[in-house]
């Protein structure tokens, strides 16, 4: 299985080995000052504590070079892929599925391999994987899946041994640093007790095994509530005050209603892997009773309503392929609950966030596919099990390479995403970027109107062209710009903050006095305007 696993894991990402630092990865790689040193991480209070611990360690090891950061990244994705292959071998040691299956040898080794073979080459991964801080995500997946993993291990192996203590304290413990690596693990302790109530026999001791793992979801609240005292803990400020924004400024109803429209996107895409988006344009539902809305939501609630009395009717009547296709849909709603359901996030839909949920249906595709050919001969059903993976492999693996192309050169991607994504602000704010690096400042200047054009009143667009303006030396304009922001953020001493240090750029003392002035009668902490103040009266 590793000799599969991990070459080709390798040839499909060794384009992005050489990729460059995108998006985020300026706030947690590359500006984020931080991961500069181990000893900022004996505070383990972080929100993402293992993730960010991940970078430090990888930037003490290469310094900012991306490809120690991508060659990390791969990696993890290898290797979950593997606890892939690992966790379905695991199911079907379950007292139930073992008991229930007909063909023990070869069925449970074939559904392990081609669905973690499915994982693994999937072009839709590649955001997770080849953009460096998604590993937030892949990292969380990594222990989620070791979590279920030594539980499974524990519980099908010898009880009351050592080894079986062992294994369920590394389950545990697994468990709080997928806590500790992204908020999408809150739902490992729900899987385990599906697992657990669905596969395993009536007996004592149940609530008593998953106590410790249910404990574990005050990580994620306290972590997010608790402030830590170290510098780590700067990333971890400013993540809590965009998600508290996002939570009171973004309509949990308008959220909720978008995502089955979101939902089936990710469905869409696991079956045809085309038309990829970094960033996606999908506006806000306004009512349920849109067209564009209720036949998603329908479409989504019966496709959970039918998994649901799949999965129970299967577990009666003794139906092990029936229960893992059903628990296969299953895995892929709950774990995909976190952020596609009441907690709104700023953007509706990333593919990064279905890297998780994917191994449910690849898992349910596999097994339905698989037992279709149970009826056939052991020697036919090898034939037809090579060319399944065969016909998952190849095609899915090329179509990752060459998605691999566009996120090795990050101003191929933006211009993709432009061309896709027109009406929205990101891919022409990231392209403006990318063309000032490079000194294309015509260019640069096109694509932040565009997104100027697109929404007036983004304080993104707006800080950025006052800082484009600023470092071109056009200062007028800069002073322009910061006008409208200061409109546009009122609550916010620091768009009146640059606007009288362009005031005196600009030689406006009088104007820029009266901003600092401004800023200490309604912010009279704020100590940026008070040294700026006493600069200009000298």
């Amino acid at each position: 299985m590793y000799l599969v696993l991990l070459p080709l894991g390798l040839i499909i990402y060794s384009n992005a080995l050489f990729g460059d630092f995108v998006f985020d990865d300026r706030a947690y790689v590359t500006e984020a000052p931080w991961i500069r040193s181990l000893w900022n991480f004996l505070d383990v209070s972080g929100v993402r504590y293992a993730g960010d611990l991940s970078f430090a360690l990888n930037y003490k090891l290469s310094g900012l070079d991306p490809f120690g950061y991508h060659l990390v990244n791969i990696l993890i994705h290898i290797a979950n892929s593997a606890l892939v292959f690992k966790l379905i071998k695991a199911l079907f040691e379950t007292p139930f599925i073992k008991t229930n299956i007909k063909d023990r040898e070869i069925f449970p080794f074939a559904a392990a391999l081609a669905t973690s073979v499915y994982f693994l080459t999937h072009p839709v991964q590649t955001q997770a994987v080849s953009y460096i801080s998604q590993r937030y995500t892949s990292l969380a997946t990594l222990f989620y899946l070791l979590s279920l993993v030594l539980y499974l291990k524990a519980r099908t192996g010898i009880p009351g041994g050592t080894k079986g203590r062992l294994l369920y304290a590394g389950a545990v413990l697994s468990a709080v640093l997928a806590m500790k690596s992204k908020e999408i693990s809150f739902t490992l302790p729900f899987i385990l007790t599906l697992v657990e109530f669905s596969f395993f026999p009536k007996g004592e001791g149940r609530g008593k095994r998953l106590l410790p793992f249910f404990l574990t979801l005050l990580i994620i609240p306290l972590s997010m509530v608790i402030p830590g005292t170290g510098a780590v803990n700067t990333v971890d400020e400013l993540m809590r005050v965009r998600k508290l924004e996002e939570a009171f400024t973004i309509s949990r109803y308008n959220y909720l209603i978008t995502e089955p429209q979101a939902i089936l996107v990710y469905l869409r895409l696991l079956i045809l892997p085309v038309d990829q988006h970094f960033t996606y344009y999908f506006p806000l539902a306004e009512s349920v009773f849109d067209p564009g809305v209720s036949g998603p939501l329908i479409a989504v609630v019966l496709f959970i309503g039918a998994s649901i009395y799949m999965f129970a009717f299967s577990i009666m009547k003794g139906n092990a392929y029936g229960s893992i296709i059903s628990f296969g849909v299953l895995w892929f709603f709950i774990t995909l609950s976190v952020e596609s359901s009441v907690i709104p996030i700023r953007d509706a839909i990333n593919e990064h966030r279905v890297y998780l949920p994917s191994a449910g249906i690849m898992l349910s595709f596999v097994t339905a596919v698989l037992y279709m050919e149970d009826s056939l001969s052991r020697g036919r059903r090898k034939i037809l099990m090579t060319f399944l993976l065969l016909a998952l492999a190849v095609p899915l693996s090329f179509a990752a390479y060459f998605r691999n192309e566009l996120w090795r050169v990050p101003l191929r991607l933006y211009e993709d995403e432009v061309k896709k994504n027109p009406y929205s602000v990101s891919p022409h704010m990231y392209l403006g970027m990318k063309y000032y690096e490079i000194e294309r400042h015509g260019e640069a200047l096109e694509e932040f109107k565009k997104a100027e054009e697109i929404n007036p009143k983004s304080r993104y667009v707006r800080r950025t062209l006052v800082k484009y303006y600023d470092s071109l030396g056009m200062t007028a304009e800069a002073i322009g710009e910061a006008r409208i922001l200061k409109g546009l953020d009122p609550g916010n001493p620091e768009p009146s903050y640059n606007l009288g240090v362009l005031y005196m750029k600009k030689g406006l003392k009088p104007e820029a006095e009266a901003e600092f002035k401004y800023i200490l009668a309604r912010w009279p902490d704020y100590k940026y305007a008070e040294d700026a103040l006493k600069r200009l009266k000298r």
